[in-house]
């Protein structure tokens, strides 16, 4: 199984589609987005088998547990000059479209990241061959 932080891959999307906006198109975005899939699909599909996309959920435990949890992301956006509500509502129409619309297998849970999912699959359950790839940004 091939893990996808797809949180990850829709950030670095965005932010390599502004070229100096403050926000994001749409249909950029999901064009960058949907060729990162494919070219991961493609390289990888014969060894690893099928993509499983792993999206941060609303709400994350940690910030529960320990407040200051990227607080600093949070007052970073305040002052930034872009515009973050319209760049998560591009998210949110975008992971939408690749639940309705694409084949790939999606998971998203309420007060869990992306990482969290990640590391609950790879733990656990053995899919296609046995194999698993993570592609994140995290270490």
């Amino acid at each position: 199984m091939i893990l996808i932080d797809l949180s990850q891959i829709m950030v670095a999307s965005t932010m390599m589609s502004l070229n100096g906006e403050t926000e994001a198109d749409v249909n950029m975005v999901r064009h960058m987005i949907l060729n990162t899939l494919r070219m991961y699909r493609q390289k990888y599909v014969n060894e690893y088998g099928e993509l499983i996309l792993c999206c941060d959920g609303k709400h994350s435990w940690r910030r529960e547990h320990f407040a200051p949890y990227k607080a600093s992301r949070k007052s970073g956006r305040a002052t930034s000059p872009l515009n973050w509500s319209q760049i998560f509502g591009c998210f949110d129409t975008i992971k939408s479209e690749l639940k309705e619309f694409f084949p790939y297998k999606h998971l998203e849970v309420y007060g869990a990241e992306a990482d969290d999912i990640i590391a609950a699959l790879s733990g656990e359950l053995e899919f296609d061959n046995g194999k698993t790839l993570i592609l994140s940004g995290d270490k």
